[in-house]
């Protein structure tokens, strides 16, 4: 990616997302875009700092300019960048023999509802509210909306 200057060292990155156990992965995604949604999705994901000639870091979000649910078995429409939160922060990044540094990342799927909650109250208030939820970087495509709970909206 095109770091800025005063991140040089963090050009390279990974972007990981786990999906549930007995998930199909492989061979079994052909003709099941039911299962095969949140892959294509974390590609275009990826794609997203080289197609843009942007940086893309720990906080920023991705969404389109009216985001529509990835697939209609699910509402979620975003992306969250986030540090790991089931990896240990010694796994956040590898030194390679080269000098270079690799960053792994979280991508978390969001509703349209915390997007906008992370754009008008800020990032630790949407941090805070998974946290609280215990969302992680484990897809759950029908997870609680953050942004909807009664004690979340009260907060705002």
């Amino acid at each position: 990616m095109k770091a800025p200057r005063e991140a040089a060292d963090c050009r390279l990155a990974e972007l990981l997302l786990c999906l549930p156990a007995g998930w199909p992965v492989g061979n079994a995604l052909q003709g099941s875009p039911a299962h095969a949604w949140p892959l294509i999705e974390l590609i275009e994901l990826a794609r997203l700092p080289h197609a843009a000639g942007r940086w893309m870091w720990h906080g920023h979000s991705a969404a389109d300019l009216l985001p529509i649910p990835f697939h209609p078995s699910t509402e979620l429409c975003a992306w969250l960048v986030v540090c790991p939160i089931r990896l240990p922060p010694e796994l956040h990044v590898l030194d390679l023999a080269s000098g270079e540094r690799i960053w792994f990342f979280a991508a978390l799927p969001l509703y349209c509802e915390e997007l906008e909650l992370k754009l008008d109250v800020g990032l630790d208030a949407l941090v805070d509210r998974l946290r609280a939820s215990r969302v992680t970087e484990r897809l759950d495509p029908r997870r609680p909306n953050v942004a909807l709970e009664p004690s979340i909206r009260r907060l705002q």
